[in-house]
């Protein structure tokens, strides 16, 4: 998944955002996630966007739009460009 990230990056001007869904299948307890998927808890979207952000320092998380919201699929998944 991070190496998708890298290949959208390029696509995205500054101010521009990369939306990051189904990271919150790392705060989820495993018996609820489907058997046979190859992500999960350790592996999945979430751990991609913090490798993703650690690594391009062209993005940061921005965390208004998941914290504004009630219920949120993408925790920590609005990722902003900024340079």
């Amino acid at each position: 998944m991070v190496k998708e990230l890298n290949n959208f990056s390029k696509l995205i001007k500054k101010g521009g955002y990369i939306v990051v869904l189904d990271t919150t299948l790392e705060f989820i307890n495993q018996k609820f996630i489907k058997k046979g998927r190859n992500f999960g808890k350790g592996n999945g979207p979430h751990k991609a966007v913090i490798e993703f952000v650690s690594k391009n320092k062209s993005f940061k998380i921005d965390k208004d739009y998941h914290l504004k919201s009630h219920i949120t699929s993408a925790i920590d998944g609005f990722l902003k460009r900024i340079k």
